[in-house]
């Protein structure tokens, strides 16, 4: 928290600055490595996580599994290389990760039965979720708790007793925390039109 809070002068004129200028997350120079990304992401984690979690036979569920390992894999390797999915800056793949990567431990890897690996087990994806919840306006969207009480509370099917795990939280999850990979004035993690 406290390291949130002393960020948070910092992110508030970041903030300012990028809603000043035009923000290009889809630059024309990386539009087919975007898209490519894109239908990679959907189809092993986006959609991969649901196949898993309303899978109806062994067979549907192995594959959905495989699938969302192996996406993770590819992502952790790329991120390996690069602090962000098409480079050094944001673009619309990192974007279309975000949501998922930071619901997957809270809810996906449990309650969707995607468990053969966590976040928390990749060090580069996990470094990677920690820096992008640091770029102006994105901490103000997540709600890790409201997470667990949405998936564990509302899918019956899934969770018939409604019981909410206690975590992991924003904290277990690092969030609030700078992973050291790059500085985030807007010039250093935006492309611009």
């Amino acid at each position: 928290a406290a390291a949130v809070a002393a960020a948070a002068p910092a992110a508030v004129a970041a903030a300012a600055a990028v809603a000043d200028a035009a923000v290009e997350l889809r630059p024309a120079a990386l539009a087919a490595e975007i898209d490519a990304w894109s239908a990679r992401l959907y189809a092993g984690l986006n959609n991969g996580v649901y196949r898993c979690g309303f899978a109806t036979s062994q067979g549907a569920y192995d594959r959905a599994a495989r699938d969302v390992a192996a996406a993770l894999d590819e992502v952790e390797a790329q991120l390996a290389t690069s602090r962000f999915l098409c480079g050094d800056k944001v673009t619309e793949a990192d974007v279309r990760l975000f949501p998922t990567v930071v619901r997957f431990d809270a809810a996906y890897a449990s309650l969707f039965k995607c468990s053969v690996r966590r976040v928390a087990d990749l060090p580069h994806l996990s470094a990677w979720m920690r820096d992008f919840y640091l770029l102006p306006g994105v901490a103000a969207t997540v709600d890790v708790a409201g997470y667990r009480q949405s998936y564990f509370g509302q899918l019956f099917p899934l969770n018939p007793g409604g019981i909410i795990p206690a975590g992991p939280t924003e904290v277990d999850l690092g969030l609030g925390t700078n992973p050291e990979r790059g500085g985030f004035s807007p010039a250093e993690v935006f492309h611009f039109k």
